[in-house]
C-alpha cells in the first residue's frame, strides 16, 4: 500500500506492512552525511524505516452508578508503532509551529560528518536547515505513534418511573457524552497536537501514514431513551 518507494511492504522475516522510504546515509558509527551545501544525503533505495504495528494497546472502560446516576469512561493507550506524517514535516520544516520558536536567521550547522569524516562546519539557514533535517529523506518524517487518549465519556441520569406514572412512557434517561475529547502524542513535537489516528490510505492494508490529512474532530452529542 502507498506509493513505488515510500509505502507498506510485505516482507518475509519483517513486521507486516513494514514503512518503506529512504533513509539518511550514515557513516559505520551512526553519524550523518552531509553533503556540500550543508544538508543529509539520502539512500538511493528505500529500505525500512519504521514499523506500523503497535507493541500493545490498552483500554479501561469503567462505569460508576450511583443512585439513578451513571457515569462511563473509556481511556486507551497505544504503545509504539511508527507513522509517516506529512503534516508534521511541513509544519516543523515551514516553521509553523511553536516547537520552531526560535530565531531562523541565524545561521545553522546541521550535526553530522563530512565526506573526508570530519565533523561538519557548513552552514545553511532554517529553512533549508529543517527540511534537510526532516524532509532530505522519508525516515525523518517517522514518528512514535505512542499515544493516550480519553476515547469517550458520559453521564446519564435515569429519571424515575413514579413521575411518568400517568404517562405512557417508562424508563426514561437522558444521556450527554463527548468522544475523542482529548489525546497526547507523547512522542510527537508536543505544538503540532498531533493526532496519529488519523489515516490517509483509506481501507484496506495500508497503515500509519499521514499524508496531510484533515485533523481527527471531537463529538458532543445528548441522546434521550424512552420505553412505552
Amino acid at each position: 500500500s502507498g506509493f513505488n518507494g515510500l509505502g507498506n511492504y510485505a516482507v518475509p522475516g519483517e513486521p507486516y506492512g513494514a514503512i518503506y522510504g529512504t533513509a539518511f546515509q550514515a557513516n559505520e558509527n551512526g553519524e550523518n552525511l552531509v553533503n556540500t551545501l550543508g544538508e543529509y544525503d539520502e539512500t538511493a533505495e528505500p529500505v525500512n524505516i519504521g514499523d506500523p504495528n503497535p507493541n500493545y494497546t490498552l483500554d479501561w472502560i469503567n462505569t460508576l452508578t450511583i443512585g439513578d446516576f451513571a457515569l462511563n469512561v473509556q481511556i486507551a493507550y497505544q504503545d509504539g508503532g511508527d507513522v509517516y506524517s506529512a503534516t508534521a514535516l511541513t509544519l516543523l520544516g515551514r516553521g509553523n509551529t511553536v516547537d520552531t520558536d526560535f530565531d531562523r536567521f541565524l545561521p545553522i550547522v546541521l550535526p553530522g560528518v563530512l565526506a573526508d569524516g570530519s565533523q561538519n562546519n557548513i552552514q545553511t539557514y532554517a529553512g533549508d536547515a529543517w527540511f534537510s533535517a526532516f524532509g532530505a529523506a522519508d525516515e525523518g518524517a517517522v514518528f512514535d505513534a505512542t499515544n493516550i487518549r480519553i476515547r469517550e465519556i458520559s453521564a446519564s441520569y435515569r429519571f424515575p418511573d413514579r413521575i411518568f406514572k400517568d404517562t405512557p412512557f417508562r424508563n426514561l434517561s437522558l444521556k450527554v457524552y463527548g468522544n475523542n475529547i482529548w489525546y497526547n502524542a507523547v512522542n510527537f513535537p508536543e505544538g503540532l497536537n498531533f493526532d496519529p489516528e488519523i489515516l490517509s490510505l483509506g481501507v484496506g492494508n495500508g497503515r500509519g501514514f499521514d499524508l496531510l490529512t484533515g485533523p481527527t474532530s471531537k463529538r458532543f452529542g445528548v441522546s434521550i431513551n424512552a420505553k412505552f
